[in-house]
């Protein structure tokens, strides 16, 4: 995962995941989750790092029966969510963060810097740390992932 909600293999996104959280006053209600897969893809405009499963894997697949599968794993993960505590799903988040102790290039206010992401954190912040720790909230960075 890149924080907060890419689906990354390699250095290429493969799809994402949006939450809306519906609150009724300060009272968080429900949420709709969106997921979207580069399912059988082969060609994408060359301003976006992209890439689908059929590239990596060299398999079509039937979108519906793939559909299916997608919707049973996530009732799964949601039930299993249910079971464990939040410290031991974020551990899990942040054993798969993408370049996680790797130094990268982000982008704040029009400035460039390079940080190394160690973790998010239980707010849901992206910790980095280059001459000193830092903390960002959702929307306050950007990844710069090609160089231009």
């Amino acid at each position: 995962m890149k924080w907060p909600n890419d689906l990354y293999w390699r250095d290429r996104k493969a799809g994402g995941v949006l939450i809306e959280n519906i609150f009724k006053g300060k009272k968080w209600n429900w949420a709709v989750i969106g997921i979207g897969i580069n399912i059988n893809q082969v060609l994408f405009p060359d301003n976006i790092n992209a890439v689908s499963l059929q590239q990596i894997t060299g398999n079509n697949y039937d979108v519906i029966e793939f559909g299916k599968e997608l919707y049973g794993c996530v009732m799964q993960k949601l039930e299993d969510i249910r079971e464990e505590n939040f410290k031991e799903i974020l551990k899990k988040y942040n054993l798969y963060l993408f370049k996680k102790n790797c130094t990268v290039l982000l982008k704040k206010d029009n400035a460039r810097f390079s940080t190394t992401i160690k973790e998010v954190n239980e707010h849901g912040q992206l910790v980095t740390f280059d001459m000193m720790e830092r903390v960002f909230n959702w929307g306050e960075v950007e990844w710069v992932l090609k160089e231009g």
